[in-house]
């Protein structure tokens, strides 16, 4: 089986973040590339989507992202028995944050109107 000599360096390139012997590095790569031969190339592309994902996300304030400069408010939660660690606050902040951003793009859904059904109801 041949293989892109491009798609080979690149291989040993990304295999050394997790070893320091090149050989070790070079045999990771191979059994990739018997998989996928162009497994570096796609591997780069995901890398890429999800870096661009992370950005979207970043933009509207999502967990997981540096949102440092944006306040993180006190958020009551019964039964934990304690306080929550500033990160589990920022993780939840941002799925609220996140929750009222969809909420408020829905088309022309208004929680706060009853649906025909309820009116119905009444």
């Amino acid at each position: 089986m041949e293989f892109d000599p491009q798609q080979i360096l690149k291989g040993i390139e990304v295999e050394m973040e997790h070893t320091k012997d090149p050989r070790v590095a070079l045999e990771i790569a191979m059994d990739h590339l018997k998989e996928l031969p162009d497994y570096y190339t796609r591997l780069d592309a995901m890398e890429k989507q999800g870096e661009e994902d992370i950005e979207s996300l970043d933009s509207i304030g999502m967990p997981g992202i540096d949102n440092s400069e944006k306040p993180i408010p006190s958020i009551d939660l019964p039964g934990l028995g304690g306080p929550v660690s500033p990160e589990l606050q920022q993780h939840l902040t941002g799925i609220q944050d996140a929750d009222k951003e969809l909420e408020d793009t829905m088309l022309g859904f208004d929680t706060n109107t009853p649906n025909k059904a309820e009116e119905d109801e009444q």
